[in-house]
């Protein structure tokens, strides 16, 4: 029996009690505020994989920053949540939004209404596929980034602290190049952009 404590069983969970009008779980807005952070989440690869790393949280890189300098030591984790983000795309999230939709405004009124119309015919499915999704390209993108090679383990739970992380991942750094940040940058912005518009894809169908 599938576990509801993953992300990917919370988000059916909060749209469907949004879509049916629902008392929110804990407080007034809550399932909304849920439902639009586990997006985010699910859409971030490194969410979706753990190669005994946690996720990227157990593993440190360094990458060349936008200045030509190289990065202080990061988690790889944090390098896609935040450090390659910042540094690339700067801090203002209002300005990010514009600017992808503005790179996507050819497609993007055809996204979001094939994105409703595959939730609105197997929400649960196509959550699904979403999260298959992103854990290929933490797979075959991601880890493929780094050098050296990084080992490929069977998935497994990790501590926070990381002391039940593969041994490999103890006191090493990984090394992106330019053209592997570059490469990562532009999945990153491809992932925020379809993160946005299927949200909005649940909420259609939620509360049309």
């Amino acid at each position: 029996m599938e576990s509801p404590d993953t992300a990917f069983a919370r988000i059916v969970k909060f749209f469907r009690r949004i879509r049916h009008g629902d008392p929110d779980e804990l407080e007034t807005g809550s399932d909304l505020e849920f439902l639009a952070h586990l997006m985010g989440d699910i859409h971030q690869p490194l969410h979706t994989a753990t190669d005994q790393d946690r996720g990227g949280n157990c593993l440190f890189v360094q990458f060349p920053k936008s200045d030509g300098a190289q990065s202080e030591r990061v988690k790889f984790h944090g390098m896609w949540d935040k450090s390659m983000i910042e540094d690339r795309l700067g801090m203002n999230d209002r300005l990010i939004a514009r600017q992808l939709l503005l790179d996507h405004k050819l497609t993007v009124v055809k996204d979001l209404a094939d994105a409703r119309s595959e939730v609105s015919m197997d929400d649960e499915g196509t959550v699904r596929t979403w999260v298959t999704n992103a854990h290929a390209a933490a797979v075959t993108q991601l880890y493929g980034s780094l050098r050296p090679a990084v080992p490929s383990f069977e998935t497994q739970p990790v501590a926070p602290d990381c002391h039940d992380a593969a041994p490999v991942f103890n006191g090493k750094t990984w090394l992106l190049t330019l053209s592997s940040t570059t490469d990562s940058l532009g999945l990153a912005q491809t992932q925020l952009y379809l993160a946005g518009v299927r949200l909005a894809a649940l909420l259609n169908v939620a509360a049309p």
